[in-house]
């Protein structure tokens, strides 16, 4: 990893939830990536929104965002990624998943230190199968 950056980060909160659990939460996550062959570089932004669930088990009004990016810089990228005609490319599972884990991870300890002493605090993102997060982007397009 050579470089990891946060582009965006806010945390709405409504008055009316201030009694709410903040460790009753949900989260959605949007990984994207992107790849530079020539430069041997993967780029990974992920955006991860955290929503708090009233008593009812439904959104309420806090809420929090943060996207994430990440660069990682690959030796032998080649070996793992196959170009299409269309410009696009394909990264080999194992290669998508890892990298996808350490940007999960990663994330998971930038939010919950910039997540501390808000209406937040003590969110903990859970530990999840990479490979599945593998599966909710698209493939990435050369650039």
């Amino acid at each position: 990893m050579i470089s990891i950056r946060t582009l965006k980060g806010n945390i709405n909160s409504d008055e009316a939830d201030a009694d709410l659990d903040p460790k009753n939460y949900e989260i959605e996550c949007t990984p994207e990536i992107a790849t530079n062959l020539k430069e041997l570089l993967v780029r990974i932004i992920f955006k991860i929104d955290i929503h708090i669930l009233n008593k009812e088990g439904k959104k309420s009004g806090t809420s929090g965002s943060y996207t994430n990016e990440f660069i990682f810089e690959i030796e032998g990228i080649e070996d793992f990624i196959k170009s299409r005609n269309s410009g696009e490319v394909d990264i080999h599972p194992e290669l998508g998943t890892a990298l996808l884990s350490l940007a999960f991870s990663t994330s998971r300890g930038m939010i919950y230190t910039r997540t501390q002493g808000t209406i937040l605090d003590g969110i903990i993102l859970p530990v999840i199968d990479a490979s599945d997060l593998q599966k909710a982007f698209a493939s990435p397009q050369v650039q």
